[in-house]
């Protein structure tokens, strides 16, 4: 790969801005797609046993199909689409379904419904929600890119996806969103609940499962611990994904009802942001927009958030940060909404979220996650700066201080580069590194890139960046990490 090293001088100190060919990193991507796609065969392979597979296959493809888009890569896009479709023979037409905390008393309530829908189900005829939203996101994106193809210009696997599926994701939205009818009592039931949170509404009462929309409009009011009102993965994900299927205008059935559950949707998305007063590394103030720090706290994932020692912790160790952000991880969902909707306020006549905003947002994560240090740049755990272990359970899995480094370039975080030119030097440093065959920059870089994770109480190598021929699982992740970042 090419390398051009231009030095600058900022705060006494040198900081190297790498440029790249970019003609070099498309063949680096192409050369990676070819190997990272054996990770998503093994995918559909496992759907058959679990449809948790649809979590994987959609965060794993969105980066790279987003670059193909963008750069007219068709092979690529007609590889991912086909990948897509192989999981269409895994949908199961049903009207039974199984509702969690439907009943007060009752874990699971089966009931059979007034109509059909296709859904992915598990062995025990189970939804899992989160996997399905994650995956519906990336279909739902690869329609909104497709619609804005010329028709003529279109592959045929393109058009063959928009038909197939248009409809499946029209189905999935409208049944979240505004629920099913019991064919028995004919009255609407929703698949979403926080009775497992132990969460209440006004009047004592558990919160059992609703419609999306429900829980949207009451989200603010629920009593208990500090998540109870905290907006959820899945439920960011429906809506990222429900913003591209709206705004992409395939041939489906009226979509008023969602419009309008989506821009209530976005309202309560900005309220749960709150701007913030960090330091630069001249160590002058400067304006950061945090999202929901706090909230999530009293969650046991949350429960070592300042327990800052590499050492395994033990029950003894507990010590939470009130203050503490979202984990880097499940921040990236952040990220993909913001995105979608900057790409699309004038479809929904927004104005969250403003390029001040945006430019905020990507403060917090320069000033406040990452480590000030160019030359060993890492990221810190949390979104609000704090670096404590995250989800550590007593089965000796979890993640220590600066063991979600990883995550950030895979989780969009490089995309808000172009609001922070500093940003923009994090990252380039990394590529860098990745390709750089100096001991101190391999030894770094397998120590804190390589080793993401606790397992059985010992520090796992997830992934292998400097060994020929390249694993796929290696290659899957960095291609997402290139894809990301390059213009």
């Amino acid at each position: 790969m090419k390398k051009i090293y231009i030095v600058l001088i900022l705060t006494s100190t040198l900081i190297i801005s790498i440029s790249f060919n970019k003609n070099s990193m498309d063949s680096k991507i192409s050369k990676l797609w070819n190997q990272s796609k054996i990770e998503f065969t093994h995918s559909i392979d496992d759907l058959k046993n679990s449809p948790l597979e649809l979590y994987f296959i959609g965060i794993n493809s969105y980066n790279i199909l987003s670059y193909s888009f963008k750069h007219k890569k068709n092979r690529i896009i007609d590889d991912i689409l086909d990948i897509y479709l192989q999981t269409t023979p895994y949908l199961v037409n049903s009207n039974r379904y199984i509702f969690t905390y439907l009943k007060y008393d009752q874990r699971d309530s089966t009931k059979t419904l007034q109509n059909s829908y296709p859904m992915w189900l598990d062995k025990n005829s189970e939804e899992d929600i989160l996997a399905s939203a994650q995956f519906l996101f990336v279909v739902s994106f690869a329609i909104n890119k497709i619609s804005d193809i010329p028709k003529r210009d279109r592959t045929e696997l393109m058009k063959r996806f928009i038909e197939k599926f248009s409809p499946i994701v029209s189905s999935h939205y409208r049944r979240w969103i505004l629920g099913v009818v019991d064919l028995e009592d004919k009255k609407t039931l929703g698949s979403f609940q926080r009775r497992g949170w132990g969460c209440k509404n006004s009047n004592e009462e558990y919160i059992c499962a609703r419609t999306l929309l429900q829980e949207i409009m009451k989200l603010n009011t629920y009593q208990g611990d500090s998540y109870c009102n905290a907006m959820t993965d899945v439920v960011m994900l429906v809506n990222i994904g429900l913003g591209y299927y709206l705004s992409s205008n395939p041939d489906t059935i009226k979509k008023e009802e969602l419009t309008d559950f989506f821009k209530k949707s976005v309202v309560l998305f900005s309220s749960h942001f709150k701007s913030y007063t960090s330091y630069d590394f001249n160590k002058k103030p400067i304006d950061t927009l945090g999202f929901e720090e706090g909230l999530w706290s009293e969650h046991p994932d949350f429960y070592y958030s300042l327990y800052r020692d590499n050492s395994f912790p033990s029950k003894e160790n507990q010590k939470i940060n009130r203050e503490v952000g979202l984990d880097i991880s499940h921040a990236g969902t952040v990220v993909a909404f913001l995105e979608m909707l900057v790409n699309h306020q004038k479809y929904f006549n927004i104005k969250f979220p403003t390029s001040s905003d945006m430019k905020m947002f990507s403060n917090r994560f320069l000033y406040n996650v990452f480590n000030g240090d160019f030359q060993k740049p890492l990221f810190k755990n949390y979104m609000n700066g704090s670096n404590g272990w995250f989800r550590a359970s007593t089965n000796g899995y979890g993640y220590a201080p600066f063991n979600l480094t990883s995550t950030a370039l895979v989780g969009g975080y490089p995309k808000l580069g172009a609001y922070n030119l500093e940003l923009k030097k994090v990252f380039n440093e990394i590529i860098y590194k990745l390709d750089s065959n100096k001991s101190e920059d391999i030894k770094f870089m397998q120590k804190f890139y390589q080793k993401t994770i606790w397992s059985n109480y010992h520090l796992k190598n997830e992934y292998n960046f400097y060994v020929e021929p390249i694993d796929s699982h290696t290659a899957l992740f960095l291609i997402n990490f290139y894809s990301s970042i390059i213009k």
